[in-house]
């Protein structure tokens, strides 16, 4: 039988439907950051929403975490929702691949050691006001004579990230590339010394995947879903201390058996996500809806 299958039911629902419905939802961002969104859609996201949740066959979670809030803010029970985590492209992201010189020059990052940052510039949800008091104290200290790079377009809050970064006492060392096209990124990823995903909240948080699939060490907020993701392979602090930060990239930057331990248990880590997988997982749950309509 007919099945509608709703690939971002986080956002939108349809109030009534002839077929089963299977929806996969990302997150909960509107409980966990407050201020992101305005009154009427707060309104829609806190009240609406959840009922249409609640009128899902099968619910499809990319994460334990949001698995969690699915349960604890619809009626849809444990049986009716399934974890099936993101992914990324292996062939894409992977630590044979090598940094193109031609495109870190474009980006204004050729010839300098880096510290990446991949998110879209948004305030303050991903955190990138802590991420630059980190970096301001890591180059006080001396620990490093490279650059930050934060690569992504603007967002809610960009003006916040912008005016933080302008004032900042080593602003000449915070490169702002803008939006990076995807063919761009393995290059990004791969010519980093460090990755660093400050976020304070994610569904999931597939750069962190990407990063370590690209043999990149990671260090990553210790909040929401990205535990989760990074499991072992990952060095994570609490995100509103920027010092605990510091002091996670000074670690990092200071030790070579600490770095090559975060890429060898970083690249095993990301083998363990693989979209097939997911697509099966998907599939399966689909079969059992459209068992449930003929």
């Amino acid at each position: 039988g007919d099945v509608l299958f709703c690939p971002a039911a986080n956002r939108r629902l349809p109030w009534k439907v002839a077929c089963p419905v299977v929806g996969t939802i990302h997150d909960f961002s509107w409980l966990h950051m407050s201020g992101k969104y305005d009154r009427l859609r707060m309104i829609y996201l806190t009240r609406i929403l959840p009922q249409l949740m609640s009128r899902l066959d099968y619910a499809l979670s990319v994460s334990e975490c949001t698995r969690r809030d699915i349960l604890a803010n619809t009626r849809l029970t444990e049986d009716q929702i399934f974890v099936t985590p993101n992914a990324m492209d292996h062939t894409i992201y992977n630590e044979k691949t090598r940094p193109d010189p031609a495109v870190l020059t474009r980006l204004g990052i050729a010839n300098k050691p880096y510290i990446l940052y991949v998110s879209r510039i948004e305030h303050p949800g991903k955190n990138h006001q802590t991420l630059i008091r980190a970096f301001e104290t890591l180059c006080a200290r001396g620990r490093f004579e490279g650059s930050l790079v934060l690569a992504g377009g603007n967002f809610l809050g960009a003006e916040t990230v912008h005016r933080l970064t302008e004032a900042s006492p080593v602003r000449d060392r915070i490169i702002r590339t803008g939006f990076v096209r995807t063919s761009d990124l393995p290059s990004l990823f791969t010519g980093a010394v460090l990755f660093v995903f400050p976020s304070l909240y994610e569904g999931f948080g597939i750069p962190i995947l990407e990063a370590m699939a690209c043999g990149v060490p990671v260090v990553a907020s210790n909040c929401s879903s990205l535990p989760e993701v990074g499991g072992d392979a990952v060095s994570y602090f609490e995100p509103s201390n920027a010092d605990a930060l510091c002091e996670r990239l000074e670690e990092l930057l200071t030790s070579e058996v600490l770095r090559l331990k975060r890429r060898e248990a970083g690249i095993a880590r990301a083998c363990s996500f693989s979209w097939d997988r997911t697509a099966r997982q998907t599939w399966n749950v689909l079969r059992m809806a459209a068992k449930r309509s003929t």
